[in-house]
């Protein structure tokens, strides 16, 4: 059964956000830059797996190529907010250490502090990078980095890092899209589909 755990007047909490599709609707821009560039008609409905991969074809390496180019060009610059993510996130930095903690490599580092700077300005402690498109042997780990730095809450889209990321101490919030859906989330894991009502949960 799913736990639906409500936590009221939270303070001095070490909250990690994921940052595609969790605060930048990336996977919307990522569409329109592949169908655009590359002549696809992909569809955001069509995407009930996790990863881009699974729907443009091709090698691993033009995938890696595809992904640079968007993030580095003005389809990845200009990636719209997810609503409601600066308002709260504005509220929780009151009392609480924000952090993204998201799966890019360090290759797209500075566009990444770019587009963070110009929309969520002196909101974030700190950015870490897992390098997971590298496929290092030895890859840091979302999890990793979460109880590195002793995350109370995680807040992400991916169903396995959800459920990888969840614990006796950390309570993780995932955002409702078509590639996590399942019949049962473990207790820990909480799906929720704006983040009005994480602000709700964590006022």
């Amino acid at each position: 059964m799913q736990n639906n755990y409500i936590l009221i007047n939270s303070s001095d909490m070490r909250i990690g956000i994921d940052l595609d599709d969790v605060l930048s609707k990336t996977t919307p821009a990522f569409i329109k830059f592949h169908n655009d560039i590359y002549g696809t008609n992909i569809k955001i409905e069509e995407m009930k797996t996790y990863g881009w991969w699974n729907f443009i074809g091709g090698s691993k390496d033009e995938y890696k190529r595809k992904v640079h180019e968007f993030i580095t060009t003005s389809y990845g610059e200009r990636a719209k907010l997810i609503k409601y993510s600066k308002e709260i996130l504005k509220k929780l930095k009151r009392n609480n250490k924000l952090y993204i903690v998201t799966a890019r490599s360090n290759d797209v580092k500075r566009e990444t502090k770019k587009w963070v700077e110009n929309n969520f300005p002196n909101i974030f402690s700190k950015i870490y990078f897992t390098d997971e498109f590298l496929q290092k042997n030895t890859r840091v780990t979302k999890k990793m980095i979460c109880d590195d730095i002793d995350i109370d809450i995680f807040i992400e889209d991916n169903l396995e890092y959800a459920i990888e990321c969840a614990g006796p101490n950390r309570k993780v919030y995932l955002l409702d899209y078509p590639w996590n859906q399942t019949d049962k989330l473990p207790n820990g894991v909480k799906r929720v589909y704006l983040w009005k009502e994480i602000g709700e949960n964590l006022a």
